[in-house]
Order: structure tokens, then sequence, then C-alpha cells
């Protein structure tokens, strides 16, 4: 289990910046929008497909 906090979310956008090199648009908003839910609901958990319950 991984979990994505504040900085992890920065780290995201730069990545997501430079490997969609203008094909999505500036990740600036989505950035904005993931840190302002992370500072008002906490770290966002990552789960991976086998932790989760077969239904």
């Amino acid at each position: 289990m991984k979990w994505l906090d504040y900085e992890a979310i920065e780290h995201i956008s730069y990545g997501a910046a430079i490997l969609a090199s203008g094909g999505g648009g500036d990740p600036y908003i989505g950035k904005i929008m993931a840190q302002r839910a992370i500072a008002e609901h906490g770290t966002i958990q990552l789960v991976t497909l086998d932790e989760l319950q077969p239904e």
C-alpha cells in the first residue's frame, strides 16, 4: 500500500508535464485540486489490484 501526500503530488505534476509534452495541457490545475483535497481530507491511499476484494 502506498500513500500520496502533498509532496508526491508535486512530483507527479512535474512528471506529467514532461511525459505529456503538451498533449494533455498544463497539469497545474489538477495539481492544485489534488493538493487541496489532501489538505482537506488527508493523504490519498493507493492500493494495487491484488489488495482489492474480488467483489
